[in-house]
């Protein structure tokens, strides 16, 4: 069952070093969307419907 996951020595470096910089800007991005909506929950629910959908749609455009 696990013999498929043996690689050529080296593989599962190469692919870390390839995904780490999606995995950053994914984290960056979700972070970044945390704190607009983490400062704007204070101002009402229309700005923060606002906010929801802008932040949605720039996930989702990164995602896709």
């Amino acid at each position: 069952m696990f013999s498929a996951l043996r690689r050529e020595p080296g593989f599962y470096r190469r692919l870390w070093e390839l995904s780490f910089p999606i995995i950053l800007q994914n984290l960056i991005t979700t972070s970044l969307g945390f704190a607009d909506t983490f400062m704007v929950g204070l101002l009402g629910n229309a700005e923060m419907a606002a906010v929801t959908a802008a932040t949605t749609f720039i996930v989702r455009s990164f995602c896709t």
